[in-house]
């Protein structure tokens, strides 16, 4: 009767995860390497260091805040975010230190490691909200989903790991290296580091989704 009609899409096959964690580190790519292209590039015109970096940190404001609008949704999240920019703008001005801009970004690093952590402890596996959270379906919480269950724990617990280690190991990196240096060195490894979780939570979490 409907000879046009194409079948439903199925949004639960591999195909989708993919493509939505794709989607995920191509936008991840966009949050860090427009703000380090930003930075070298003001710094190239011959702006001081804590100059370009407060303008870097207003620019990262400014694309939160547009994606905020683009998708009509601003969410705790978002508005954490924009005030940790506009403090760490503050206490920059305050100082005299630039480098307080990219210490601040320890606290939310710190605090998804925390809320990671906690997650297991509570045997609630954050990482199956935050993959639900990009549409990707998965059946941890099935009947009978016991082993799927301790993969989410375990992927919970390397994620809150590896962010509370980056953010400890931040701290040193801005302080010892010089700031051009430290700029890229602390993008470069989290951006390395993000990856290397998106692609093993993929291989390793595969039985988590549906």
């Amino acid at each position: 009767m409907f000879p046009n009609r194409r079948p439903a899409r199925d949004d639960s096959g591999p195909d989708t995860v993919r493509r939505r964690a794709t989607g995920l580190l191509a936008g991840f790519a966009i949050d860090v390497g427009v703000p380090v292209a930003v930075y070298y590039c003001l710094r190239t015109a011959g702006l001081r260091e804590p100059v370009a970096l407060g303008l870097t940190a207003v620019v990262s404001a400014v694309r939160l805040l547009t994606v905020a609008v683009a998708r009509r949704r601003f969410n705790g999240l978002a508005a954490f975010m924009l005030g940790l920019y506009l403090t760490g703008l503050i206490l920059s001005v305050m100082t005299g230190d630039a480098r307080v801009l990219l210490l601040k970004d320890s606290v939310p690093e710190g605090l998804f490691g925390l809320l990671f952590m906690g997650s297991c402890v509570i045997r609630r596996p954050l990482i199956l909200a935050v993959v639900r959270r990009v549409q990707i379906p998965v059946g941890a919480d099935e009947p009978g989903s016991a082993a799927r269950h301790r993969r989410a724990m375990i992927l919970s617990a390397v994620w809150g790991l590896s962010f509370l280690g980056f953010a400890v190991a931040r701290i040193p990196v801005v302080l010892v290296l010089p700031l051009d240096t430290a700029v890229l060195a602390v993008n470069l490894a989290f951006g390395v580091l993000f990856t290397v979780l998106i692609i093993g939570t993929l291989v390793y979490g595969r039985p988590l989704w549906r």
